[in-house]
């Protein structure tokens, strides 16, 4: 993909070989585009999303600025295929990336790609995908894929001393708070180990199926972990201050890079959205450090958002939005041409009204116990149908977030609920029908 010729390159981009320098009269006029990456942020572990004990100030201005959304879900509860998704716009099933270390097919060019045959200035700097996605492409800069730590000075540097008069595309893709939790000791400082307290769910969903209530094991891989996997309250609760630490370590990178931006006098032109990949467990449901299920903690997780002229901002949006909606929402923001084939919406209207109608349902998918989950989120409920490799329905579970905003017990084979079983299978296969759920 190196050696595509720019005609051909521009052709694959949606814009049919014209410039969008010729499009809008001066690449200049454009806004620039700041996107921070955040690995294994779990949606709970920030300020702006109620958690007022958890230090994260940069956060919550970046939240008072623009707006965070508050039912946002991911396609898939891993690096990859979550990623890949909100790149390309497109379901992992369509753009191939459905394991979790596997690219993209050839002919699906992802965002920053795109971006750059319209005549942006491509930085990427950190973790942006599960793969070295940065290889297939010549950008203008990279740093990575899997820098330490969050290399923060990278960024840093290349606002900095960059010269270039195009519009500028920042990937920024941090390994916090992804394991191991290594922050500087001042982050651990913002927190006294008495206050921390261990969630009370401590116990997998009652009802559910065996292979499906079960998450990943990146946390077990390391030396200090108990062998037997039996987490005290003691290891327990310095596990989640070493987590706690490097998300507000992530908030104060976040503050960096807006000190930096305001400092180039560049945050007036300047859509930026933070996002982490999924959610996480830190002990929920007897879960640590990992993701990797149907659950609202795996495919939930933060996405704010802010942007110049918006007219919400500082407003929060209840909305379901889903990562493929990402694509299509800055394509809007940034005045570009649209791909066709995009499997998303965007949801750049929000950003005036939070209040607007809006999809009824998010869609994420993994496989557990040999068998494929698929998981719908509406306003109240999460419906999940487990089908074999033959297609055939196995299972199901049925959460009532009026009722169990934690998923604590599947009440999917409780009496009176065949009714409502019933709406929401019709309801998830129409989404598996049109393979979205606009």
């Amino acid at each position: 993909m190196k050696n595509l010729r720019r005609r051909e390159f521009l052709k694959l981009a949606g814009v049919q070989g014209a410039s969008l320098a010729a499009q809008s009269g001066s690449s200049t006029s454009l806004p620039n585009l700041i996107l921070y990456m955040s690995d294994d942020h779990g949606m709970l572990f920030s300020e702006p999303y109620g958690a007022s004990h958890i230090r994260t100030p940069n956060l919550a201005k970046l939240a008072a600025d623009g707006m965070r959304f508050t039912h946002a879900f991911n396609a898939s509860p891993a690096c990859g295929p979550s990623r890949t998704a909100m790149l390309t716009g497109l379901w992992p099933a369509r753009n191939g990336a459905e394991p979790n270390h596997k690219p993209p097919k050839p002919d699906v060019l992802g965002l920053p790609a795109k971006l750059q045959a319209l005549g942006y200035e491509i930085a990427v700097i950190g973790k942006i995908a599960h793969n070295d996605y940065a290889k297939y492409y010549n950008f203008d800069y990279v740093v990575g894929p899997n820098i330490g730590g969050t290399n923060i000075e990278e960024v840093e540097k290349y606002l900095a001393n960059r010269k270039s008069p195009k519009p500028l595309c920042l990937w920024f893709g941090s390994h916090f708070p992804h394991v191991p939790w290594v922050a500087p000791k001042r982050y651990h400082d913002l927190y006294k180990p008495e206050d921390i307290k261990l969630p009370a769910n401590r116990y997998v969903p009652k009802n559910a199926p065996a292979y499906a209530a079960t998450s990943g094991a990146d946390f077990y891989c390391y030396s200090n972990v108990p062998k037997d996997r039996v987490i005290n309250e003691e290891f327990g609760r310095d596990c989640l201050h070493a987590y706690l630490a490097a998300i507000s370590y992530v908030d104060a990178c976040v503050g960096r890079v807006l000190a930096e931006l305001d400092k180039l006098g560049l945050r007036e032109n300047t859509i930026i959205v933070f996002w982490g990949d999924h959610g996480y467990y830190m002990g929920e449901h007897s879960w640590w450090g990992g993701k990797h299920n149907n659950y609202e903690g795996a495919t939930h997780a933060p996405l704010i958002v802010a942007a110049p002229g918006m007219r919400a901002a500082g407003h929060p949006t209840a909305a379901l939005v889903e990562f493929v909606d990402i694509f299509p929402s800055l394509a809007e923001l940034a005045r570009l041409p649209l791909p066709e084939g995009l499997e998303g919406k965007s949801f750049a209207p929000l950003l005036d009204d939070p209040k607007l109608p809006w999809k009824s349902t998010a869609i994420s998918e993994y496989p557990k116990g040999g068998r494929l989950g698929t998981a719908m989120r509406t306003d109240r409920h999460r419906y999940v149908e487990w089908r074999n490799k033959s297609g055939q329905l196995v299972d199901r579970e049925l959460y009532d977030h009026m009722t169990d905003p934690q998923e604590n017990e599947n009440i999917a084979g409780q009496p009176g609920q065949s009714t409502l079983i019933e709406e929401l299978a019709a309801q998830l296969a129409a989404c598996r029908q049109r393979k979205c759920s606009v």
